[in-house]
Parts: C-alpha cells; sequence; structure tokens
C-alpha cells in the first residue's frame, strides 16, 4: 500500500530499521502487518532484542577487526585488488551498529555551533554560487573527457550534456511544482536503497549531520535540550540546506540516467512503471558519489591521510573546529585543487611507460588529463588577474571597475585559491615573498577554509 519495495540483499529487520529511522515507515503501516494480538513494542522487541551490553560486546569486536585489517592494509599483505574489498567490508562492519553508537554530548553541541555559522542567506547564495560554478566546470570536463576517449579510439562515456542537464534541473527547481515532482521522483528512486538516501541527504555544508541525535541519547534535561538546539539550526538553516540538496538531486538523477542509458535501460520509464528497485545498486552508488564530489562532501576513503586528518579534527572537537570548522570540506577542496592543476599530470605521466600502452592509458586517465588540462588554464587565467591588481591588494582582493573597494572572494572557495597561487607566484617572481603573509590567510589559500564563515 506504501509503494515500498523489499530489499532482498539485506534483512527484513534491517530494512524496517532503515526505513523507520528514515522517516519512510510509520507505526501505523507496522500495525496492519502484525499478528492479532502483537503490539508494535512486542514487534520491536522481537526484532531487535540484543541488550546494550551485547551491542557493546559487538562494538568491540568490530574495534578488533578494525585494527585488523588497517594492520593487514599498512604492512602491504593485501593485494591490491582485494584492498578495495576490504575496505568496502571493513565500512559494511562500522555501519551495522551504528544506532548504537552513542555521540557525546559536547560533539552534539559543537555541531550545532557549526551549523551557526552557516545559517545567514549571504553563505547558502555563495555556496549556491560555487556549486554551480563547479557544475559549469563539469561541463567543460565531461566535454574535454569525450574527445580525449575519442581521440584514443574507444567509446565514449563521458557526456557534458549531462551537466547542461543538471544545471538546468537545477533551477527548475526553483519552480514549487518542479521542485516538488523532483523530490518525489528521487525520493521515489532510492525508497529501496535507505543507506544511499542517507548518504546523499545526510549532511549539508559537507560537514553537518542532519540526524545527530540517531546515534544516542544523553538523557534528561540535556537531551531535551541539545534536540531543541539541532531542531532550531535545521530550522535556521533551510537556505543552505536546501539549496545543497537541490544541487544534488539534479546531479543524482542526470548521473543516474545517463548511467541507465549507457545500459539501455530509461530512468523515466523504470520511475512510471514503478520498478525503480531493479535499478542495479552500483549505478545508484556511483550516482550519489558524484552528487557528494560536486558538492565538497565526498568523506575520505577510510584510512587514507584525509580519513585519519578529519577524524582527527572532529574528536578534538571543539578546541580543533574552532580553528577549521568544516574538515572534510577543506580535504575535498584539496582534491579538487590537485585534480585541476597542473599536478594533476603527475598520475598520466607517471603511467606512460610504453608505446604500447599509452592507447588504453590514455582511455583510462582521461578524466585526470582533462581536468589537469582546465586546471592549468584556470591557474593562467588567475595569473593573468592576479598581474592586473595593485600591489596593496591582498590575495583575495580584485578590484572591479565602478567598485569603490576591492571585492573579497575568499568565500568562494575552492575558485579563490587558485587566485592565492596566483600570488605566490607573482610575489615569487618578484623576491617579495615572505611580505604581507599571515598563517591565517595561508590556511585560507591552501586548504580554502574560510575561516570567517
Amino acid at each position: 500500500d506504501q509503494g515500498i519495495h523489499r530489499d532482498k540483499t539485506v534483512r527484513l529487520s534491517d530494512q524496517i530499521l532503515d526505513m523507520m529511522v528514515a522517516g519512510r515507515l510509520n507505526l501505523e503501516a507496522i500495525e496492519r502487518v502484525l499478528p492479532p494480538g502483537m503490539t508494535v513494542a512486542e514487534f520491536g522487541q522481537d526484532l531487535w532484542r540484543p541488550a546494550i551490553r551485547d551491542a557493546a560486546r559487538r562494538l568491540q569486536v568490530l574495534s578488533v577487526l578494525e585494527r585488523r585489517i588497517n594492520k593487514l592494509l599498512v604492512d602491504g599483505k593485501v593485494p591490491e585488488s582485494a584492498r578495495e574489498e576490504l575496505d568496502r567490508t571493513l565500512r559494511l562492519a562500522k555501519e551495522v551498529d551504528e544506532g548504537v553508537v552513542m555521540q557525546a554530548w559536547w560533539r552534539r553541541l559543537d555541531n550545532v555551533r557549526r551549523g551557526m555559522l552557516v545559517t545567514q542567506l549571504a553563505t547558502a547564495l555563495r555556496n549556491f554560487e560555487t556549486q554551480v560554478g563547479r557544475l559549469g566546470m563539469d561541463v567543460l570536463d565531461l566535454g574535454l573527457q569525450r574527445a580525449i576517449q575519442q581521440a584514443a579510439g574507444v567509446k565514449p562515456s563521458a557526456n557534458p550534456w549531462e551537466a547542461i542537464r543538471a544545471i538546468s534541473e537545477i533551477f527548475a527547481q526553483m519552480k514549487p511544482e518542479e521542485y516538488r515532482r523532483f523530490k518525489g521522483e528521487v525520493d521515489q528512486i532510492l525508497e529501496a536503497f535507505p543507506r544511499e538516501h542517507d548518504r546523499l541527504f545526510g549532511t549539508y555544508s559537507s560537514d553537518i549531520a542532519t540526524q545527530a541525535r540517531k546515534r544516542g541519547k544523553v538523557g534528561g534535561t540535556v537531551d531535551t535540550a541539545l534536540t531543541g538546539a539541532e531542531r532550531t539550526v535545521n530550522m535556521l538553516n533551510w537556505a543552505n540546506r536546501g539549496q545543497e540538496w537541490i544541487v544534488r538531486r539534479a546531479v543524482f538523477q542526470t548521473h543516474l540516467d545517463e548511467m541507465l542509458r549507457q545500459r539501455g535501460l530509461d530512468l523515466a520509464e523504470l520511475v512510471s512503471r514503478g520498478e525503480t528497485a531493479k535499478i542495479p545498486e552500483e549505478a545508484i552508488k556511483a550516482s550519489v558519489a558524484k552528487a557528494l564530489e560536486l558538492t565538497y562532501a565526498t568523506p575520505p576513503k577510510f584510512g587514507t591521510t584525509a580519513w585519519h586528518f578529519v577524524k582527527l579534527m572532529n574528536q578534538g572537537a571543539p578546541l580543533t573546529t574552532s580553528i577549521l570548522p568544516f574538515p572534510r570540506f577543506m580535504t575535498n577542496a584539496l582534491r579538487f585543487q590537485y585534480e585541476f592543476s597542473p599536478l594533476g599530470f603527475i598520475p598520466v605521466v607517471r603511467h606512460l611507460v610504453s608505446a604500447a600502452d599509452r592507447k588504453a592509458i590514455l582511455a583510462g586517465e582521461s578524466k585526470a588529463i582533462s581536468r589537469a588540462t582546465i586546471g592549468s588554464a584556470m591557474f593562467l587565467t588567475a595569473y593573468a588577474i592576479r598581474l592586473a591588481q595593485d600591489d596593496d591588494n591582498k590575495w583575495y582582493e580584485i578590484s572591479v571597475p565602478g567598485v569603490d573597494r576591492p571585492v573579497d572572494v575568499r568565500p568562494f572557495n575552492p575558485f579563490a585559491s587558485y587566485l592565492f597561487i596566483a600570488d605566490l607566484t607573482k610575489r615569487m617572481l618578484a623576491g617579495t615573498l615572505y611580505q604581507k603573509l599571515d598563517w591565517k590567510e595561508i590556511v585560507q589559500g591552501v586548504a580554502s577554509a574560510n575561516l570567517r564563515a
């Protein structure tokens, strides 16, 4: 009756719990299918009987599992082909008992504080401009990738029209009726994939969790106060949260549609027939990943330096996050700057070992070549802009004709960081590299961290 599809790849109890947490399954719907005389409470006890100490025991086992797998990965005893699967296995294991992991009150309080930093409407507008600008770069990126693939003699997989359609869908959602239609379609698609739904909408502004409370309760007055504060921040962030989810929905659906077309499937037809459960899970995951990438919200890969850095910053809250409030955004921005720069050519050059391999490597590395080329052009443009500025201007200040004072471009990171590198280059050539530059400006420029929020 609810249009809910049974995911046979997971246990029934797990799917029910996932959908209840996500708010897509209410108590009335459960009561209608219970055996006569059974209450919802009894149903819950039968499904999720393990006590807290049993949950703690399982968490301890997972902790041991994490340490052992990490040791295998670090020691290099695992073949490269098996590393990704081990990483996936460990991630899945850590998700098993996500619902019983207690989030300390001070972590929740810090989450509220960080949420308050981005409640301004101006912040939401700047973030929206940055993300739409990133999609504009995606048009160029996919177009150049397609040209490289065609030159290499392989079937093109990149399509710039995908990004153009995503931009069109973003602005189409400004109409209330289109917004409701689009939201309904994406929710319908993800109904059979609750975990991917949570991945797509679990955060906004890269680091702020939308469901901080689901990880545990403090209890009593403290819990009531924190719950009220979390709800208030969530309400105040309506513009920032809304614009980011509009972008993610558009990118997710257009990328999924493109992937299915290449497989001979039609997304619109699957949606109209109510057959979204037939969509391959890997296509759903890839589309969610693309949406997170273009909104600078991709979680670092487990065990990497970036993963440890984000974990350290979050565990050190509020001390560490008072300096760098959005570490996940920082890691995404650094990755963006590496790929879209001359440094992006490094993995391509490293693998061009023989003439016989060049065609295959060129096809496989089309993304790296495309992004490094575009990033190099962006740096040259930034350098030309910097040369045209007065020496009194700081690296983030651009003088615009008709404007009384220089424009501060720091809020438009990570794009603004190209001006920082251009300014360093200009200073180095002029012999003034160490003048008028403090540590805060260096962090803002290199790490794309807007310390002023």
